[in-house]
């Protein structure tokens, strides 16, 4: 077992992890059971420590719940520049935006579209299933690491469409795999370049539409400032500035807009203020 003083700075494991953020984290009791660097992880918060089990290093740790930055200070300049926000980051308090493995996240959101959050958890962790080679011993439970591209690329397209939870996305996933596996250092690249052209080179990628590249973008590549736009996130437009949408579905138009009024409003901490308007929303 290990450890690290949070010192302090925010983090609530139940609000972060179960936020739509990732899909591969589930509560067992008072702790949280998943994946961090693609190695299985126990983990759990004691008073102001967080104790975790696993082959991840400290450093493993504060990079995916971004620990070098003290969430005090962005919460206080979140509700600067919106009092009417205050009430749900208090609500919500140690909310955070989780830095993942771009890859894994690239794959995961494939199977978000038009998909429910528990749906699509069961259905991930089958698609890993697919992957003997992957197998791991932990805690005397069998568990399955993320599949590469590499891998994902020589599977069975009809197998992975067959996963009922991810149906047709899983197909998805698959014909992705055959574009990026000629495309060697892609996901590496994009954590080495700015958010207009991450997001470009994302959704010239057959089936990653522009708020999949941006959940990537938001939730993978360290771009705080990133709103993905679903339904959720234009209803909260809606509520609270008012906006009209310019079509029954969601615009290139209205998305554009609908990202503009956050930036507005909250700077490089509007992805995360989208998250606590998006907790409260569903």
């Amino acid at each position: 077992m290990k450890y690290l003083n949070l010192k302090n700075n925010p983090l609530n494991l139940e609000y972060t992890l179960n936020s739509g953020q990732a899909f591969r984290w589930n509560k067992i009791e008072d702790k949280w059971f998943g994946f961090i660097k693609n190695s299985p992880c126990l983990i759990w918060t004691e008073k102001d420590s967080l104790y975790w089990i696993g082959e991840q290093c400290e450093k493993d740790i504060k990079n995916y719940f971004c620990l070098n930055i003290d969430y005090n200070i962005i919460y206080k300049e979140i509700i600067n520049a919106d009092k009417d926000i205050e009430a749900l980051i208090d609500q919500y308090f140690g909310l955070r935006i989780l830095r993942q493995d771009p890859e894994e996240t690239f794959y995961s959101f494939l199977c978000s579209a038009c998909n429910a959050i528990p749906k699509i958890m069961i259905g991930i962790e089958k698609f890993c299933a697919l992957f003997p080679k992957n197998e791991v011993i932990f805690e005397d439970k069998t568990v399955y690491s993320f599949p590469t591209t590499a891998q994902i690329s020589k599977g069975n397209r009809e197998d992975m469409r067959a996963i009922k939870e991810i149906a047709f996305r899983g197909r998805n996933i698959y014909d992705c795999s055959q574009i990026l596996i000629d495309k060697p250092g892609f996901f590496e690249n994009l954590t080495t370049i700015k958010y207009e052209k991450a997001k470009e080179k994302l959704t010239n990628i057959k089936n990653i539409g522009p708020k999949i590249a941006d959940c990537i973008c938001l939730f993978s590549l360290n771009m705080p400032f990133v709103v993905p736009v679903d339904t959720h996130v234009r209803q909260i437009a809606e509520k609270k500035w008012g906006y009209k949408t310019k079509s029954k579905s969601i615009s290139k138009t209205d998305y554009k807009e609908i990202q503009d009024l956050f930036t507005d409003k909250y700077g490089n901490n509007s992805g995360l203020a989208q998250q606590f308007l998006f907790m409260d929303e569903i």
